[in-house]
């Protein structure tokens, strides 16, 4: 049974789904820390927002001299017993609940992924953090089984994703999977933790994704991917289409290193300077002379300005997708130097950055949207690549501050995306990373 307090009751100072950042004591309670609850500590909380109308019941571990709880929601008023969406009006307090009068199923000490997705070199385990404990001190046993579609799979039978059968440490609750390297065995399933105290099983569901291709596959052109071995083996200046679609090879160049466990501890590319990722061609040409592009990756530099995906990088009017901090003046859609085809922008030359049209946006406000410590995504529309890209560029030559940051994958289209298809491809993008700290939601 998760541990209780008398009369703890308090405002908080965060909002969203995430963590609960307590504020002070409601008039007449106790703050959470004055009424024993000490860090480490497993509680039972209740959440009540909007005077009463939503509410919220689960455990949450207290931290950060017990103002911070990372929440286990068990039932609310949201649909499907999600997190609450909080409000500043919110309050939270400690209190009993059905579950607690009875003989309690472990706790598992914090919420576990809603999706992951495997790695595609048949070596590479993706873990699960399924540590539970038993209130009464009983030990911890630890199992799984799976469903993926009307068939139930365990150690006996193994999902046709699955390489191996997943290790289980006894110890620390941790599942290690590691995923096939045969694209025929591609698909999704349920995969189910179970800990037992030996009289009652708790449990908790993670999807499981093996893609070896992105959902989007209607006008494919091209789709290059670190962490896919056939794409990039980890060495070497090329990196290779894997589409099926004989993409060109894109060159990498000095500046950039492999990172086998970026953010997110998933494989990326690190760069650190202009012309990091080019190809000079015609394989993007299209009868439209226009492909779209869908990108993941975190840029870290704010000083300079910058063209990403940019044509004719050695021309006096290069023309791409332009940053720049600072200057508030220039609207994207009407600005020469922040323009993706050699004409004007029209109503279909878009950028979307995370799935949000940032087209009307200036080139200060595009930077601040991009540049930060997750991954992101990004989608250029109908982008002029007839003779090739470079990624990315300094936009005017005086300036000497190189882009930094790091890259995922890139997919090409010979078409535009609708915005179906972009939230698509970006919900795909982010089942790779474990949490909203490395990849926006």
């Amino acid at each position: 049974m998760a541990k209780l307090a008398n009369r703890a009751k308090m405002t908080i100072s965060s909002t969203g789904t995430g963590n609960i950042t307590l504020a002070s004591a409601v008039a007449g309670y106790q703050s959470f820390l004055d009424a024993g609850v000490s860090d480490g500590d497993q509680i039972r909380y209740i959440v009540e927002d909007n005077n009463g109308t939503d509410w919220e019941i689960g455990t949450a571990a207290v931290s950060n001299n017990s103002t911070i709880l990372v929440r286990t929601v068990e039932e609310s008023s949201a649909a499907n017993n999600a997190a609450l969406d909080l409000t500043s009006s919110a309050k939270v307090f400690i209190g009993v609940t059905a579950k607690d009068l009875d003989n309690a199923a472990p706790l598992f000490a914090s919420s576990l992924p809603t999706a992951l997705r495997l790695r595609k070199d048949g070596t590479t385990a993706i873990t699960i953090d399924a540590k539970a404990y038993d209130e009464q001190g009983f030990p911890i046993e630890y199992s799984w089984d799976a469903l993926g579609g009307s068939t139930i799979y365990n150690a006996s039978s193994l999902p046709p994703q699955f390489a191996s059968a997943p290790s289980m440490n006894q110890s620390t609750g941790v599942f290690s999977v590691i995923g096939t390297t045969n694209a025929n065995n591609a698909g999704s399933i349920n995969f189910r933790v179970k800990a037992s105290d030996g009289v009652k099983v708790a449990t908790a569901t993670t999807l499981i994704d093996h893609s070896f291709l992105p959902p989007v596959t209607s006008g494919l052109l091209g789709y290059y991917d670190v962490e896919d071995p056939s794409s990039y083996s980890g060495s070497g200046t090329t990196w290779s289409d894997v589409s099926g679609n004989s993409g060109p090879n894109l060159t990498i160049d000095s500046n950039v290193t492999y990172n086998s466990s970026g953010i997110g501890s998933r494989p990326s590319f690190s760069f650190s300077g202009v012309n990091d990722f080019s190809y000079s061609g015609s394989a993007f040409s299209t009868s439209s002379s226009s492909v779209s592009i869908f990108a993941v990756y975190q840029a870290d530099s704010t000083t300079a300005r910058k063209l990403w995906f940019a044509q004719d990088p050695s021309g006096t009017s290069p023309f791409g997708f332009a940053t720049e901090i600072g200057n508030t003046g220039d609207i994207m859609s009407s600005y020469s130097g922040a323009r993706m085809t050699s004409g004007y922008i029209t109503d279909k030359e878009v950028v979307y950055v995370n799935k949000q049209d940032i087209t009307q946006k200036t080139a200060s406000n595009a930077a601040y949207d991009l540049y930060s410590t997750k991954m992101g995504s990004v989608v250029l529309q109908t982008a002029n690549l007839n003779s090739g890209f470079v990624f990315p560029i300094n936009r005017v030559t005086s300036s000497t501050s190189a882009a930094t940051g790091q890259l995922k994958l890139l997919i090409f289209y010979n078409r535009s995306l609708s915005v179906e298809e972009i939230t698509t491809l970006h919900a795909w993008a982010k089942i790779s990373y474990p949490s909203d700290d490395h990849m926006f939601a």
